[in-house]
Formats: structure tokens, sequence, C-alpha cells
């Protein structure tokens, strides 16, 4: 792992979909057309203006997190950072810097984490998120981890409430898990999955599956089923292609409902042999 190793939000949120997707986040390479990427920052920007407008004035707006490493915040009621501009830092001699320089903004005002979904329901993610935020708070200020953090989501601009207690231990294990496997040097194993239609990286990662034949083109077999399929032996689109028998007809009787000899509508090894043929 490098020395003084720092997690963003985006590298975290990145880790909750896919783990390729982080690590190549985290190494700062770029996606060949940063489309989705885009799209979502200008919802995200208006959403924000948005949800500003509605619920929040004054001294209640949400600060850009560097502003509490920055020693610029002032007295004063609750202040709320917004979880997408968080910083969590792995090496311990910068965290003590982080922690000595935030003292000095006064570490006693309450903070809240906040994040803004544009989407209409909230889900674990952002519950892991408002979490990771409130760890790098209580990082960047010396303070205990705030309590309680919020979600604004859909809309309506409704409000959730996250109980941080509640998802420290999942939330301190992917912080673990990004800064084992994604700031070493060996890529962590490709797996397509449900996000990726999504992914910037789409191309780039559909392209290494092709080439390796990998057993995730197959987007309806679970991570359960390729488990069980490697521990056969069977490691690829090919070997499990060669597994596929096609059912014989069954003569009908008169007593006997009709066979009609179709195959399972879930038949990876038909589907991995369409896929060899195509």
């Amino acid at each position: 792992m490098e020395t003084d190793a720092n997690i963003t939000a985006a590298m975290f949120a990145a880790y909750l979909i896919c783990r390729t997707k982080a690590y190549l986040t985290v190494h700062g390479e770029k996606p060949p057309d940063p489309v989705f990427a885009e799209m979502r920052n200008r919802v995200s920007a208006a959403y924000k203006a948005l949800a500003r407008r509605r619920l929040l004035t004054g001294s209640t707006v949400p600060i850009d997190f560097s502003r509490l490493t920055d020693g610029v915040i002032g007295d004063g009621g609750t202040a709320f950072v917004d979880c997408e501009t968080a910083l969590y830092v792995i090496d311990g001699t910068s965290s003590a810097s982080l922690d000595h320089r935030a003292s000095r903004a006064g570490s006693d005002r309450p903070y809240v984490p906040i994040l803004y979904s544009a989407w209409e329901k909230s889900d674990q993610s952002d519950d892991l998120l408002v979490c990771f935020g409130a760890l790098a708070i209580a990082q960047a200020t010396g303070a205990e981890i705030p309590p309680n953090g919020k979600v604004v989501y859909g809309g309506g601009c409704r409000t959730k409430t996250i109980r941080i207690p509640e998802h420290l231990p999942k939330t301190r294990q992917i912080v673990q898990e990004i800064a084992s496997t994604c700031f070493s040097r060996e890529e962590p194993r490709l797996v397509l999955n449900e996000h990726c239609p999504t992914c910037d990286f789409q191309s780039r990662c559909r392209a290494l599956a092709v080439e390796r034949d990998d057993l995730s083109l197959l987007g309806t077999m679970t991570a359960k089923e390729r488990v069980k399929c490697q521990e056969k032996g069977i490691s690829t689109i090919t070997h499990l292609s060669y597994g596929y028998r096609p059912r014989r007809r069954r003569k009908r009787t008169k007593t006997s409902p009709v066979q009609s000899g179709k195959p399972s509508k879930n038949d990876h090894k038909l589907k991995a042999l369409a896929i060899k043929k195509a």
C-alpha cells in the first residue's frame, strides 16, 4: 500500500458497486468516454441546488469537507458537511496532522454528514457513504464520530436520518478492503455486474472479459453459481459450454402431460454455448 493514501468519497462509492471501478479510480485511470460521470455530476449539482433552496438557509448550508482542515470554520451551531467531498487519510502521520490543524478550527462544534441523492429511493449504499463521511469528519476534527447523519433524496427532497453506529462496522470493513485491495499493484479480479451498462469503463472491462472468456459475461449467473463452477474447474465460457446436453424428448402418453423438451430459461450452459458460437 502506498504511504499517505487518501480515500475519497468517489472511491468509496465506486467500491460499493464494483471493485475494479474503485481500483481504476484510485490509480487515476481515465475512462474512454466519461459521459455517465459527467451526467451524474450535472444531476447531482442541480439536485443539491434545488434541495438547498427548499430545505436549507443561512448557517445550515452544507460546507465542503476541505474547510474542516483549512481551519476556516468559525464558531456557531451545527455544521452540515457534504459527504461527497469527504476524504479519509489512511496514513497515520497525515491523520495526526489533520487532527492538529482541525483542532484550531474548533473541534467542539457539532458536525452532521449530509448526502444528496436525486433518486427516488435511498438504499444501503447511501447509508454507508454517510457513515464514511462521519468517519472522515471525526478524523479531520479530532472529535467524536457524529452519532447521526442525513440523506436528502427524491423529487420531494425527503429527509432520512442515518444512525451512524449501526453502519460503523461495515463502513470500517470497506475502508480496510479499499486500503488493501485498491492501493495494491495487482488489479482485483474483473467481474461484470448489473452496474456495467451505466459505467464509463464498460467498454474497457467488457473487452477484457471477452478476451478472458470470463464467466461474468453470463449476466444471469450469480456470484455463488460462479464459485461453484470454479470449484469444479470450470473457469471460462468455453469450459461451461462443453457441459450442455440437449434434453431428450419423452414419448407422449395419454396420461402424461406434453413434454416440450424446451431448455430451462436460465440454462447457463446453453447461454455459454450461444456466446461461444456468436
